[in-house]
C-alpha cells in the first residue's frame, strides 16, 4: 500500500463520486477505478459499496479513511522535519544508480534536493545494479537506486517503483512491426541488449519467453547505455526491449510498442547502509519516499 493510494482513497471517500473524484486528482476516471481495485486487492476487503446511482463507504472503508487522515498528517510532518533539517544539513551525498533510474527518479530528487538541503552536494555513478551493491558495501556510494539485489546484512532495501518493458524498434523500420506484431515474428531480427552483466533477470526473462514461441533471440548487439542502444535501435540495426520509463527519457527516431506477451515485470530499490551514523543518506532516503508519493 502506497501513500498514493491513500491519497486516491480519500479523495474518493470525499467526494463518492468517481468522476468527480478522478477530476479533483486531475487522472482520468478509469485509472483512479484501477487503482482503487489495486488498494482493495492489497488488503483483501472492500472500502466502497457501488451500484448505478451510489458510491459509499463500507466499514472497513470508514476505519480507513480516519487512519488515511492521521497518516498524511504524519507525512506531513515528517516533511515539515526535513525541511527544518535542510536548512543547516551539509556535506557530500553519493548517489549510485542504473541508467533507467535518470529518467525521473534522480532529477526529481536532485531538484527536490536543491531547494530542500541547498548545501549538500551530489556525486551521481551511474552503473550496474551488481556495481552499485559492491560500492555501497564498500562505503564509496551513500544510497543504491537499482533493481532488487541480494540481501545483505546492515544494508537496507525497499522496493520504490515498479516497471514493466516495451519493444522499440526504428520509426521506418526494415521489420514492419506494430502493436500487434507476434512474438514469433521477431525470430531473425537482431536483438540489442543490455550484457548479462548489468543483471540476469531481464535477459533470463526474456530468452524464456522467446523460447515460448521456440527460439532463442538472436543477441547481435550489447550495451549498458540505454541511450546507446537506443541510437542503435534507432539506425535499424535491430531491435530491443527496454524498461517503459525510459520512453520518457529521450527524444529519438524510435518507436515503442507495450505487447502484452514482451512485458516483463521490472522493480526498482533503493537501498542504503544501517550501520552508517551519518544522518544525511536516511535523511535522503525519506525525500525519495515523498517523491514517489506523487509517481
Amino acid at each position: 500500500m502506497e501513500l498514493r493510494h491513500i491519497k486516491y482513497f480519500l479523495t474518493l471517500s470525499e467526494e463518492l463520486h468517481f468522476r468527480r473524484a478522478a477530476e479533483k486528482l486531475f487522472i482520468a476516471q478509469p485509472a483512479l477505478t484501477r487503482q482503487i481495485k489495486d488498494l482493495e486487492e492489497q488488503l483483501g476487503t472492500i472500502l466502497f459499496k457501488r451500484d448505478k446511482r451510489n458510491v459509499s463507504l463500507t466499514p472497513a472503508g470508514r476505519f480507513l479513511q480516519q487512519e488515511g487522515y492521521q497518516l498524511l498528517k504524519r507525512v506531513d510532518m515528517i516533511k515539515t522535519s526535513i525541511a527544518d533539517i535542510g536548512s543547516t544539513l551539509s556535506g557530500v551525498v553519493n548517489i549510485g544508480c542504473i541508467g533507467s533510474a535518470m529518467t525521473q527518479i534522480l532529477p526529481n530528487l536532485i531538484d527536490q534536493m536543491n531547494v530542500q538541503f541547498p548545501k549538500v552536494k551530489t556525486n551521481i555513478i551511474e552503473t550496474t545494479t551488481t556495481d552499485l551493491l559492491n560500492q555501497l558495501q564498500d562505503g564509496q556510494i551513500d544510497i543504491l537506486i537499482g533493481r532488487p539485489h541480494k540481501e545483505v546484512s546492515s544494508i537496507h532495501s525497499e522496493r520504490i517503483y515498479r516497471d514493466t518493458t516495451v519493444l522499440v524498434c526504428a520509426s521506418k523500420s526494415k521489420w514492419n512491426l506494430s502493436k500487434s506484431t507476434e512474438i514469433s515474428e521477431l525470430k531473425d531480427i537482431p536483438f540489442i541488449i543490455y550484457p548479462r552483466s548489468a543483471g540476469s533477470y531481464f535477459r533470463d526473462q526474456l530468452v524464456s519467453i522467446c523460447g515460448k514461441y521456440d527460439f532463442h533471440p538472436h543477441i547481435k548487439h550489447e550495451s549498458i547505455n540505454a541511450y546507446s542502444i537506443l541510437k542503435l535501435v534507432e539506425k535499424d540495426i535491430g531491435i530491443s526491449v527496454i524498461p517503459k520509463s525510459i520512453m520518457e527519457g529521450y527524444n529519438l527516431a524510435v518507436n515503442y510498442f507495450e505487447l502484452k506477451e514482451l512485458s516483463i515485470p521490472l522493480e526498482m530499490v533503493m537501498s542504503y547502509r544501517t550501520d552508517n551514523d551519518h544522518e544525511l543518506p536516511k535523511t535522503i532516503a525519506q525525500l525519495v519516499r515523498d517523491q514517489l508519493v506523487e509517481i
